[in-house]
């Protein structure tokens, strides 16, 4: 139950990618919401960090992944979203034009896919990579 209405959520995922990953590689992560029947969780916003894996440094160079957020069913939106212009950005976050709404007993997941460049690339960072996705939201009451 919220302690306040609308009260603020954020929710974070990360995602590993190792050193020599083939192109399409991916990992889906489930985030629980933890909402009662009557609440809804809106996300206005993405926040996307890329991580060197063997010391969690921040990257600076271009790599090329993507995310896609789904709730329930359906991907939403149905575009995929382009976490390396999100990270390289410099606040590090997108803000959606309209939230992505979670209902009860929808599961709520995110989705980073390793893209490369072309279809024989292989992830070449010492450690590996690590995708670190935040929605940033809220929780409230229906009325």
């Amino acid at each position: 139950m919220v302690n306040q209405n609308p009260q603020p959520e954020i929710y974070t995922t990360r995602h590993s990618f190792a050193n020599g990953a083939t192109s399409g590689t991916s990992d889906t992560q489930t985030v629980q919401t933890y909402q009662s029947h009557d609440e809804e969780v809106r996300i206005y916003a993405i926040m996307c960090n890329m991580l060197n894996g063997g010391n969690s440094s921040t990257l600076t160079t271009e790599h090329f992944f993507e995310a896609t957020i789904t709730s329930g069913p359906n991907a939403v939106p149905s575009n995929t979203f382009d976490i390396g212009a999100i990270h390289n950005s410099g606040c590090k976050i997108l803000h959606l034009s309209s939230p992505i709404l979670v209902t009860y007993r929808q599961p709520l997941q995110v989705n980073v896919q390793w893209t490369g460049i072309g279809t024989s690339d292989n992830l070449s960072v010492s450690g590996g990579i690590d995708v670190q996705v935040t929605l940033v939201g809220e929780r409230y009451i229906r009325e």
